[in-house]
């Protein structure tokens, strides 16, 4: 569903971000990181993808994005050291941590972000609605420019009433945002998993 919804956005929507909330077992990163290697095959882009510690990346998006491109026999090669995948078609996904903050703002040529567990960014940024800013004007050039470009795409859980999330992208009434929400009943995969999720 989510999937499908993201695509959908990608060719008919020019809102700069995309909020999807779900609760454990809805496939919402799942489904973003599938929605990510289709906009990098379709055409080139650069996406850069987040999270909020650096020792999390490798074991999370990372993992995820090589566990689809395998399952889809998809052409790429991986730079493990550089937590860099690149395309025959010179796209690139690049992941990094947001606890290195000054680094992550002279990466330029991007043409998109993700941030994974956006609301835990308020954990190593003082203002993490500051930073989000600033990366989305570093992100207006060039490769930003064009259909499905100079875009956020933040994966996130149900949302703490103090969070930032809530107070930036929930209690304020904008035009620039799409929302989708996802459960573990929109997770056609689970399997025996669904029931533990109920209890």
């Amino acid at each position: 569903k989510l999937y499908w919804e993201l695509l959908l956005n990608y060719s008919q929507n020019d809102k700069v971000f995309t909020i999807c909330k779900g609760s454990a077992g809805s496939g919402k990163s799942y489904s973003a990181q599938m929605y990510i290697i289709t906009t990098c095959l379709q055409e080139r882009h650069t996406w850069l993808c987040f999270r909020a510690y650096a020792a999390n990346v490798a074991d999370s998006i990372e993992d995820v994005f090589v566990e689809i491109l395998d399952d889809f026999g998809i052409d790429y090669v991986w730079n493990k050291s550089r937590h860099m995948i690149t395309f025959p078609n010179k796209s690139k996904i690049m992941m990094k941590g947001f606890d290195n903050v000054e680094k992550i703002k002279s990466i330029s040529g991007v043409s998109n972000i993700f941030i994974e567990e956006a609301t835990q960014l308020e954990e190593v940024a003082l203002d993490p609605q500051s930073v989000i800013d600033q990366l989305l004007f570093r992100m207006r050039g060039k490769a930003a420019i064009g259909k499905g470009r100079g875009k956020i795409l933040m994966a996130l859980n149900p949302v703490d009433e103090s969070n930032f999330i809530k107070k930036m992208y929930y209690d304020i009434d904008r035009d620039d945002v799409n929302y989708s929400n996802t459960t573990y009943r929109d997770n056609k995969f689970l399997g025996d998993h669904a029931e533990y999720l109920k209890k």
